[in-house]
């Protein structure tokens, strides 16, 4: 083998992986200054899982993991958190005035944000379309953003309007008593 790209890959993904965990571990940190610690942590969880989710079907649309998919989630990320964070802090925000808790705060603080956070997605998802489409020898890379881009955000989406709320459904009022 005159030339091993293995060890420069690995010590990128490793790189990479690194920086998600510490990103993560801060993104948390912050969170959890302003918020309750439980809805700082499901916050924090509904990020990584919807870019776990782009990440896990990007090899079924042709998309590898590389500078390319690594700018794309750097685009997107900035939304994605905002996703999360504004529908976790509304729960809380229901919770905490004392006129829902459970399910129903859950539901009612989701449904208050629904069309900002919904339309705020789509508006970067319609942003991002016209470059799958894009013809010639750019399309290869356009693509590939595109998909990661608009794949993390529909997972984002599902995310923060379904499973968050769902977690955040058993959080209770908190007494300073």
């Amino acid at each position: 083998v005159l030339w091993d790209n293995s060890i420069a890959f690995n010590a990128r993904m490793e790189l990479i992986s690194e920086s998600a965990l510490l990103g993560a571990a801060m993104v948390l940190l912050v969170l959890v200054l302003f918020l309750r610690p439980i809805v700082a942590f499901w916050v924090t969880i509904g990020i990584i899982t919807a870019f776990a989710g782009a990440i896990f079907l990007m090899p079924y649309f042709g998309v590898s993991w590389n500078i390319l998919s690594t700018f794309a989630v750097l685009l997107v990320i900035g939304v994605i958190v905002d996703d999360a964070i504004v529908v976790g802090e509304n729960i809380h925000k229901e919770v905490e005035s004392g006129r829902r808790e459970g399910i129903d705060a859950a539901i009612v603080g989701t449904h208050l944000v629904l069309k900002p956070v919904v339309f705020g997605v789509l508006t970067t998802i319609i942003a991002f379309l016209p470059w799958a489409v894009v013809t010639g020898p750019q399309k290869v890379f356009t693509q590939q953003i595109t998909f990661v881009v608009v794949a993390a955000l529909i997972f984002s989406i599902i995310e923060c309007m379904f499973i968050l709320p769902a977690h955040l459904a058993h959080m209770i009022l908190q007494s300073f008593d």
